[in-house]
């Protein structure tokens, strides 16, 4: 290779180094992939819970930002579209106060939480609302975060203790996890990545040389004889509560399905079947977990021990082979 060569060679590496420095990630690029961005949501109708009078306040960015639940209320320009919540809606005067207090508000199923950081504007939208009730057979809201971090709801067996584990006093909740630094900058794709550089931040300070996010857990909960990953033993627990729901749905000629915000169970003309409080506690707590959507990792102890009774409770024994919670 010529000198002359050499250096073009070596010019075009430098060139290539500053481009490539160049596209590092911003906060843009990486909120772009989330759901917080509309364009990700799929089809939007008016029935859609971003364009939903009640819904907005969490769902539409302008919404939330104007502390408004109907759209006729919302600016003019932005009344008729669906708004994403974006930078704006994070980093205004509202989001900023109530991450400065640390203070959600009291949240729709009556719950307050105080003192939790930058994470209280996490937990004004990212809560299940609803309470279990067997005679009006609520589901949980498809965002129960909070719900299972701090183990408030949950259908519980009356008599039990339930345990739960220390992740709710984490300084600033849920962003001291969710926005670890990803690609040199405070993580907007919100998601918790599974690499052992991303894990060393967000779990480190009180797991030092974790490297997975799916930590061993301390014993065999699901019965497999394998103890595995606290996410596998809780994805293993959901499988053995699911088929025991089904097989007890089978038994009573019921079929289930969701409506509106509610469970409810129809024999094959239609009408509607009465099932035991334990079948809808099994529901609602299945629901629960799988919406919250982290197997467990917000609150092993809390999700183990709900999963656990609540498969006792619906076939009077425990979880075969189990280490029970």
């Amino acid at each position: 290779m010529s000198k002359q060569t050499l250096t073009w060679f070596l010019a075009g590496l430098l060139v290539f180094g500053v481009a490539a420095l160049a596209m590092a990630a911003t906060p843009q690029e990486q909120w772009n992939g989330t759901k917080h961005n509309a364009k990700n949501l799929g089809e939007i109708n008016q029935d859609s819970p971003i364009m939903r009078d009640n819904c907005i306040i969490c769902h539409d960015g302008q919404g939330f930002a104007n502390n408004v639940t109907k759209r006729a209320d919302l600016p003019a320009a932005v009344k008729n579209t669906p708004n994403s919540i974006d930078c704006g809606v994070c980093h205004g005067a509202k989001a900023q106060a109530i991450m400065a207090s640390g203070d959600p508000g009291k949240l729709a199923n009556g719950f307050q939480v105080k003192g939790a950081g930058a994470g209280a504007l996490c937990i004004s939208c990212h809560n299940g609302r609803k309470l279990p009730d067997p005679e009006k057979k609520p589901a949980p809201h498809r965002s129960a975060q909070f719900d299972v971090l701090f183990a408030a709801v949950g259908a519980k067996v009356p008599g039990v203790v339930y345990p739960s584990s220390p992740h709710g006093a984490t300084p600033d909740t849920c962003v001291s996890c969710h926005m670890a630094k990803l690609d040199g900058i405070p993580n907007h794709t919100f998601k918790v990545v599974n690499k052992p550089e991303y894990v060393a931040q967000a779990c480190g300070s009180c797991h030092p040389g974790l490297t997975t996010v799916n930590r061993t857990a301390l014993a065999d909960y699901d019965g497999d004889k394998v103890v595995e990953g606290i996410q596998d033993e809780v994805k293993g627990l959901i499988a053995l509560l699911e088929k025991a729901i089904e097989e007890k749905e089978a038994a009573l000629g019921a079929h289930f399905h969701e409506s509106h915000g509610s469970f409810a169970w129809e024999d094959n003309n239609k009408k509607e079947v009465k099932v035991p409080e334990a079948l809808y506690n099994a529901r609602f707590n299945l629901a629960l977990v799988e919406e919250d959507g982290s197997y467990g990792i917000h609150n092993p102890a809390y999700v183990v021990s709900l999963l656990q009774n609540s498969y006792k409770q619906l076939t009077g024994k425990d979880v075969p082979g189990a280490a029970l919670r």
